[in-house]
């Protein structure tokens, strides 16, 4: 698939909500079905989206002036595009992310990016950045070259919190960092535990830390965050200063045996082991950490779409309900105020809305 020249088509759907009843098998009381039907359709360069209180941030694919492009959600309507590749004030070279932090400050909606190989934290006003037409930094944090974070977000100016790359040769589940000092405060180690001889640097980034690719998100209050691991069926809960918490942890897990030969297996083997994608996206609000659940085994990634789940927990960890999908959404985001979830199904080429609110109701009763 060329991301320089694919075009989604941008399907928008309004869904219907069903309860099935209850699972007690995995700690989830409640399940819901949600089923969409088209609304609209246009062609959009986009790779993502991700809220900022009353705007959509989209990334989009082509990256050939900007990185990003502000949306109304009432109207789905581009607002203007910000992040102008280059070198010059405003601009960005060598990638940029987009965590989905944001921040209120005096009405103004402000978004923390962070270049993918830049060792720069940025503040990006992005309600001025419309009044003025051009993107306006407000602020830069500089990290260490040692942190190598993949996802990082930014608590004060004392500390931001993160995890590294898999291609980082000392990878970590998470680190804590201080900026006014530059250094590391804290580094949680990867865990659960895994033995490994294989030193070779290649096995390493490409194999062993595979197993501890996760998806980590911070509760808007900046006070909790949690990660949700790909191969291992878990998600843990850390407090700001990197202490574990909580653990939810799924009986249907890999086992040593899988591990062992994960490990153990040739390039070409791989796709015969029984290994799964459990979780492979995640973010969160003040009430709940919304999770995307795939249950499916790696050979099958991504050939073969199915529908996936929604695990909802909450910040201690315990099983709220679990949404059934019928699409195979790589990544979305959650509109909790108006009770929305924006999904896009990268392989399938469709980006979705769907009508969570009747959900929402009834778990935060």
């Amino acid at each position: 698939m060329n991301k320089l020249s694919l075009q989604i088509i941008f399907s928008i759907f309004l869904c219907e909500l069903t309860v099935i009843g209850q699972n007690n098998s995995t700690g989830f009381q409640k399940e819901y079905s949600i089923t969409c039907k088209e609304i609209m359709s246009e062609y959009i360069d986009i790779e993502y989206l991700k809220l900022a209180d009353t705007l959509i941030i989209a990334k989009l694919f082509s990256e050939e002036d900007y990185y990003y492009a502000v949306y109304a959600p009432s109207t789905l309507t581009e607002i203007m595009r910000i992040a102008r590749i280059g070198n010059g004030p405003g601009e960005f070279s060598n990638g940029l992310s987009y965590y989905g932090q944001y921040t209120i400050d005096n009405n103004r909606i402000k978004i923390w990016v962070k270049g993918t190989n830049s060792n720069k934290l940025s503040l990006i006003d992005v309600s001025e950045s419309i009044n003025q037409n051009k993107t306006i930094v407000e602020d830069v944090i500089k990290l260490s070259p040692e942190t190598e974070y993949s996802t990082v977000f930014y608590i004060d100016s004392t500390k931001v919190v993160g995890r590294s790359y898999n291609s980082t040769p000392n990878m970590n589940r998470l680190q804590i960092f201080n900026p006014k000092e530059n250094t590391i405060v804290k580094t949680i180690p990867l865990f659960p535990e895994v033995k490994n001889d294989n030193q070779n640097l290649q096995f390493i980034f490409y194999r062993y830390n595979f197993l501890y690719v996760s998806s980590l998100t911070m509760k808007y209050d900046k006070t909790r965050f949690a990660s949700a691991m790909n191969m291992f069926n878990r998600l843990d809960i850390f407090d700001a200063n990197g202490n574990l918490l909580n653990s939810y942890i799924d009986k249907d897990n890999i086992s040593k045996s899988q591990i062992r030969d994960y490990l153990s297996s040739t390039e070409q083997n791989l796709i015969n082991l029984d290994v799964k994608n459990y979780y492979m996206n995640a973010c969160s609000t003040n009430d709940f950490i919304y999770t995307l659940y795939y249950n499916q085994k790696q050979a099958d990634y991504p050939r073969k779409s199915i529908p996936i789940t929604i695990r909802v927990f909450n910040w201690n960890a315990e099983p709220v309900c679990f949404i059934k999908v019928p699409d195979y959404l790589t990544s979305f985001s959650i509109d909790e105020k108006n009770g929305i979830i924006y999904g896009v199904a990268y392989h399938d080429e469709k980006i979705l809305k769907y009508d969570i609110k009747s959900i929402l109701d009834e778990i935060k009763k």
